[in-house]
């Protein structure tokens, strides 16, 4: 069974959101409360009526304690001390910020030039640095999804979600588009029902935010489209596809690559319809966009020649479909690196087309890869994990009559 790779579009929130540190005056009572008095000679901390000369022994003795701050303690000038902490606390909170908005900065270019796992390494820090800003979660979320680590891209997008909630209430954009990435990501573990929830949701806000024509509005439709395709309800997958198209070409016109991805979703559709002259159409107007736009060396471009080679293998053109699936695979390989569901589909789609051939070998081989990548990425109960797992099966069992 082939396994065509989905271009799911995913809408990104880029707008910068600063984040200040607040300096908060705090106050308890109760029995672990302690009562300062300070003194310019001897230290003494009155904690419930007790001396407590070894809790000042600890401060002084922990290395992490800067020796500025230790000799205000020891000459008992522990008001100066106080205000010495908090203002380094506020300029470095105030450096934090910038630092993370550099990490940020870094991993947008990286990304741009499809260096992800550098990018992965920048929004990281800067999620790290600035943990509720919701931008540079959903930038960190999106970079996570790429790379298929998808259980900590959801809890990214979710931090997201409930920052941006909290923020701005339900009806606002950034929370539409984080409700589509989540559900992107459902999709593309089978969890359709659950896809369909967060699509539907962000589908809802956005129309009743932009109407009809309006871009987000056809990346959600574009989306939902993946979802019933999936689920074998291709008229409905078609109707939402021929939505999307229609807004996205008004939007951008005919070289953009949004419309090469609903193009090329379409395309599968058709492929599952086994209309393969209208797949091939689809695939090859989707191809020559994302090679203008891009060049050769994109993981759209991969995931476009990979599909032709599917069409192509459906028709007996053997030679023709190893030749597109190898040169997907090379592309995916460099983008990628091994351990990726689109790497792993390539392979598994090699191994069918080898299998065809009667090259037993050759094809368990590509199986054998593609179905180790599914297992580490999936589990052994997602479908692609188990369809991989079906072609394996059966080359050895061919392979031994």
């Amino acid at each position: 069974m082939k396994m065509p790779s989905f271009a799911i579009s995913l809408a990104l929130c880029v707008t910068p959101q600063a984040y200040a540190l607040n300096d908060t005056n705090q106050t308890t009572s109760g029995n672990c409360s302690p009562a300062i008095n300070e003194t310019n000679r001897d230290i003494t901390l009155n904690y419930q009526g007790l001396n407590q000369t070894e809790l000042v022994k600890n401060v002084l003795d922990d290395e992490y304690i800067t020796q500025e701050i230790k000799d205000l303690i020891t000459a008992g000038a522990l008001k100066k001390a106080e205000e010495l902490v908090d203002f380094n606390a506020i300029t470095l909170g105030k450096r934090d910020k910038e630092l993370a908005a550099a990490h940020y900065e870094r991993g947008r270019v990286k990304e741009l030039i499809i260096k992800y796992k550098q990018a992965k390494k920048s929004y990281a820090k800067a999620v790290s640095l600035q943990p509720i800003n919701s931008t540079y979660l959903n930038a960190y979320a999106n970079i996570l999804d790429d790379l298929a680590e998808y259980p900590n891209a959801i809890e990214h997008y979710e931090l997201a979600l409930a920052s941006d909630l909290k923020t701005y209430g339900e009806d606002h954009t950034d929370v539409a588009t984080y409700r589509n990435n989540i559900g992107s990501i459902y999709d593309v573990l089978g969890e359709y029902p659950k896809a369909i929830e967060y699509y539907e949701l962000a589908l809802a806000s956005d129309l009743k935010t932009y109407g009809e024509e309006h871009p987000d509005v056809a990346v959600t439709r574009n989306n939902l489209g993946g979802v019933y395709d999936a689920l074998g309800d291709f008229p409905k997958a078609i109707e939402y596809y021929e939505l999307a198209l229609a807004s996205k070409l008004k939007t951008y016109g005919e070289d953009h690559p949004k419309v090469a991805s609903t193009r090329n979703n379409l395309g599968i559709v058709y492929y599952a319809l086994g209309d393969y002259p209208k797949a091939i159409e689809c695939h090859e107007l989707a191809l020559a966009s994302d090679l203008n736009t891009y060049g050769e060396d994109h993981p759209d471009v991969a995931t476009m020649r990979n599909n032709l080679g599917v069409v192509y293998d459906a028709l007996g053109d053997y030679p023709k479909a190893i030749e597109y699936y190898q040169l997907a695979l090379a592309i995916a390989l460099k983008t990628y690196g091994e351990d990726h569901p689109n790497v792993a589909t390539m392979h598994n789609n090699l191994g069918s087309t080898f299998k065809s051939l009667g090259d037993y070998p050759k094809a368990i081989e590509y199986f054998e890869v593609a179905y180790k990548t599914m297992l580490t990425v999936f589990g052994e109960n997602h479908p692609s994990t188990r369809s991989v797992k079906g072609n394996l099966d059966s080359a050895i069992n061919a392979s031994k009559k």
